[in-house]
């Protein structure tokens, strides 16, 4: 009966040693998933707050920019120059874009296309 006896410990042992390490296993999961959502929202909140820095340093000379752009076109204008002569003399008007360079497409670039898709 000894052996019984034995085995019997021996098997509750065991049994408590597979659920230890299963709830060391567990727990350690928890703190990997823990720490990660830690550093995720620590780096989310230096994030926004980088952009708020980068918003407000920037929306300060954009504007800065934008005024003495304003001043110097009425200045042109009081100067006498026209509104057309300096669009002609590409100064873009307060207020508006820069024009942008526009794409060529070439016929050729298209038959090329539709050539190299027949021979595959």
């Amino acid at each position: 009966m000894t052996d019984t006896t034995t085995d019997l410990s021996e098997s509750i042992r065991i049994a408590r040693e597979l659920e230890r390490a299963k709830s060391d296993e567990r727990v350690a999961a928890v703190e990997r998933v823990a720490n990660a959502a830690h550093e995720a929202v620590a780096i989310d909140a230096e994030y926004k707050q980088a952009l708020a820095d980068f918003e407000a340093q920037w929306g300060s000379k954009t504007r800065s920019a934008v005024a003495e752009h304003e001043r110097a076109w009425n200045a042109a204008l009081a100067a006498g120059w026209s509104a057309k002569e300096l669009r002609q003399a590409q100064v873009p008007e307060p207020g508006k874009s820069a024009p942008r360079a526009r794409r060529r497409s070439t016929a050729k670039r298209g038959t090329e296309a539709v050539e190299q898709h027949t021979e595959e």
